[in-house]
C-alpha cells in the first residue's frame, strides 16, 4: 500500500545548515533509511524521510513544525496507520555514528542506517 504522500520515491538528499552550529552543519536526515539488520530492497524493513514528513507502507507522518538541535531533528504534526489510526503526534530522530534512532511520542525505534550513499 502507497500512503499519501508518496514515499515510495527516494528523496535528494542534501546539506542542510543550522543556524549557529559552529563548524560543520550536522547531515540531514532526509533520505531512505533500513532498519539496520534489514534490506533496503525489502519495503518492510524501509523508512523515508522528507523535510515535513516520513513514512512507510505501514504508516505515514506529516509534519507541522521541524526544529533541529545539533544531531536531533524534532518534528510536530500527525502520524497515523494506513488505516486512519492515530500513532503519535511528536517525533525525533537522533543520528549517533551513522546510526539513526526515531522517537514517536518517547516509544524509540531503530536503529536505522542510510540505504545507499
Amino acid at each position: 500500500m502507497r500512503n499519501r504522500f508518496g514515499l515510495a520515491v527516494v528523496v535528494a538528499v542534501t546539506t542542510v545548515a543550522h543556524a549557529g552550529f559552529a563548524g560543520a552543519a550536522p547531515r540531514t536526515v532526509v533520505g531512505k533509511w533500513r532498519y539496520e539488520d534489514g534490506s533496503c530492497q525489502r519495503p518492510a524493513d524501509v523508512i523515508v524521510i522528507a523535510p515535513k514528513g516520513m513514512g512507510s507502507d505501514e504508516w505515514f507522518c506529516e509534519f507541522d513544525t521541524v526544529s533541529r538541535t545539533g544531531n536531533r531533528v524534532t518534528w510536530t504534526g500527525r502520524c497515523e496507520s494506513a488505516n486512519g489510526e492515530l500513532l503519535a503526534r511528536r517525533v525525533d530522530a537522533t543520528e549517533r555514528r551513522g546510526r539513526l534512532t526515531i522517537e514517536f511520542d518517547g516509544a524509540a525505534n531503530g536503529p536505522f542506517v542510510r540505504c545507499g550513499r
